[in-house]
C-alpha cells in the first residue's frame, strides 16, 4: 500500500510543475510553453473577433458535427457512452449548441468516467471544452489554418480532447 501511495504522490507532483520544459531543435530543453508564440495567439484571437456571427455560428456547427459523428463511431467499443446535442439555445442558456459526452467509468478504466462538453459560445466568437480529465479550455477560430486552437496558449482543440480521450476510453476520434 506504501508504494501505491508513492507512485500516487510522483505522479500528481509530475503534473504539477508550473512550466513543462519540452525539446526544441538540436535537443536542448526549452521552458516555452507549447504551442504557438503569444504575438502569434494575439493575432489569432483578434482574426477570430473579425468573424461575422453567423459565419462563427457555421463553424461552431460544422465543429459539433465533426465530434458528433468521430464520436458516434465509437459508442459501441464504449458501454455506456451517452452522447447528447443539444440545439443553440436550449433550456433558457445562451449558446450556439452543445455537445455533452458522458462516460461511464468501469474497473477497466484507471482515469474514471466523467463527462466531456463542447460549447459553442457565438457571443464571444469562442468555444469552450470542459474534460472530466484537462479541466475547462477555452477555443478560438484560427482563421489562417481552420484550426481550433487555445486562446491561452494555441494548443489544438482536437489534440487535447483526442488526448483526454485515448486515456479514458477505446478507440481513436477520427477527426
Amino acid at each position: 500500500q506504501s508504494s501505491h501511495a508513492s507512485l500516487c504522490n510522483i505522479f500528481i507532483r509530475s503534473f504539477a510543475t508550473a512550466t513543462r520544459r519540452r525539446r526544441i531543435r538540436g535537443g536542448r530543453p526549452s521552458t516555452q510553453p507549447s504551442g504557438d508564440s503569444p504575438s502569434d495567439i494575439t493575432k489569432i484571437v483578434s482574426g477570430n473577433k473579425n468573424l461575422s456571427q453567423e459565419k462563427f455560428r457555421t463553424l461552431g456547427t460544422e465543429l459539433l458535427d465533426k465530434f458528433e459523428k468521430s464520436l458516434l463511431k465509437l459508442k459501441d467499443s464504449n458501454d455506456g457512452l451517452e452522447i447528447v446535442r443539444s440545439p443553440p439555445d436550449y433550456g433558457g442558456e445562451s449558446h450556439g449548441g452543445r455537445l455533452s459526452v458522458k462516460v461511464t467509468a468501469t474497473e477497466d478504466l484507471y482515469w474514471g468516467g466523467g463527462t466531456y462538453i463542447l460549447t459553442i459560445h457565438p457571443e464571444n466568437n469562442n468555444v469552450t471544452l470542459l474534460s472530466p480529465l484537462s479541466g475547462n479550455f477555452t477555443y478560438v477560430h484560427d482563421v489562417d489554418t481552420g484550426e481550433w486552437v487555445g486562446s491561452d496558449d494555441g494548443h489544438s482543440l482536437l489534440g487535447m480532447f483526442t488526448r483526454d480521450w485515448i486515456r479514458q476510453c477505446n478507440g481513436v476520434p477520427d477527426f
